[in-house]
């Protein structure tokens, strides 16, 4: 008898994937992760994408510039209700995650056509899956159009390689305790830098909220701090946001 193994795996979670109230993106939480057991961990992010969708405002990007400066925020990391057990349940999870990301509820793959973002897989080096997994990962991952299309900051190295694995070190909860997962799926998106290719300041980050066409754009950073995440600009951005938060 073929003995099955079962991989344990969370989500990592950064911005409004984990509190907005869309049906699409409640019915993913409520059906496929174990909120009750989440965790806060250390993660690279920061404030970097412009999107339509919050006015213009900035959404959270993770950023390898952050881990060579060790300049970390605050993800949420939750794990699955249910263990995978062959490489198809790993992939329909990842297209799952993406409709949710994207809220596209007919969405069939796991990133954009035109490269704005994706799913990206990041293991655990401790507690490995199994070596066919990461291999048809990467297959799977290469027949994905726009899949390869990562943006970055200059001089900065794409935050997903070339084989769709997050490359920022494995998060942990606190200094000593490992998370009990064997890999985290997390929705990678594209920065909006400037012209010289630089990330905004924390000024910048604030003005765009100031500028919105609607107030209720900044609860993107209201509700974010509300459930743990954070960034290391964050009280520099309060600060500038101070009128607006009352």
């Amino acid at each position: 008898m073929v003995k099955i193994q079962e991989i344990q795996i969370g989500a990592l979670i950064i911005g409004s994937l984990y509190w907005h109230d869309s049906e699409l993106r409640s019915e993913w939480r409520r059906e496929h992760l174990r909120l009750e057991a989440k965790q806060l961990v250390k993660a690279p992010i920061r404030y970097g994408r412009r999107s339509k969708g919050w006015g213009m405002s900035y959404t959270m990007v993770f950023s390898m510039n952050l881990v060579s400066e060790n300049l970390y925020g605050r993800a949420i990391f939750v794990p699955y209700n249910k263990p995978v057990y062959n490489f198809e349940d790993l992939v329909r999870r990842a297209k799952q995650l993406w409709a949710a990301e994207s809220n596209n509820e007919h969405s069939t793959h796991i990133s954009a056509r035109n490269g704005w973002g994706r799913v990206a897989l990041l293991e655990n080096q401790n507690h490995p899956m199994p070596y066919e997994f990461r291999t048809n990962w990467a297959k799977y991952v290469a027949a994905e159009v726009g899949y390869s299309k990562i943006d970055t900051a200059v001089g900065e190295e794409k935050v997903v390689d070339k084989s769709g694995f997050l490359r920022i070190p494995w998060p942990k909860f606190n200094s000593s305790s490992d998370l009990k997962a064997n890999a985290l799926l997390t929705a990678v998106t594209n920065p909006t830098t400037n012209k010289n290719r630089q990330y905004p300041s924390s000024k910048e980050i604030a003005d765009a909220w100031k500028n919105s066409d609607d107030e209720q754009h900044v609860d993107y950073f209201r509700k974010n701090r509300l459930h743990g995440i954070e960034t290391f600009q964050d009280i520099e951005i309060q600060d500038e946001l101070q009128d607006l938060l009352k």
